[in-house]
């Protein structure tokens, strides 16, 4: 696989994680989200690495290491905000956790850019 191959898929990834985390972040401060729903039980599985998807492992990799950058991030973290999102317990905290995740993935999504350009 080619360096661009490689940097496009990884572009999709984070751009797919960015998508659900925009939206489940923009629900819960609509107040329009609910731990039923769908794109907010994605997000919280995908955290919590119990995504019913084969890939779940590489996948929940994958964000860790997009998410390096953030603070503090570590396997505590995802299960704290996860379990959350199940749940009615959504505060302030967890709100600004989600928008430093997304803040993160944006960084890395314009570096997976710049590298696919040969910028980097």
């Amino acid at each position: 696989m080619s360096y661009s191959g490689l940097h496009s898929g990884l572009y999709t990834r984070i751009r797919d994680y960015a998508e659900l985390l925009d939206d489940v972040l923009i629900n819960l401060k609509a107040g329009r989200s609910s731990p039923s729903d769908a794109r907010r039980r994605q997000l919280a599985q995908l955290f919590l690495g119990t995504s019913v998807s084969a890939s779940s492992s590489l996948s929940l990799q994958l964000l860790r290491v997009f998410l390096r950058d953030s603070s503090e991030v570590d396997q505590q973290h995802l299960t704290e905000v996860g379990k959350a999102l199940l749940s009615t317990d959504v505060g302030p905290n967890i709100v600004n956790r989600l928008e430093e995740f997304a803040k993160a993935l944006e960084n890395e999504r314009a570096g997976t850019l710049a590298k696919m350009r040969g910028q980097s």
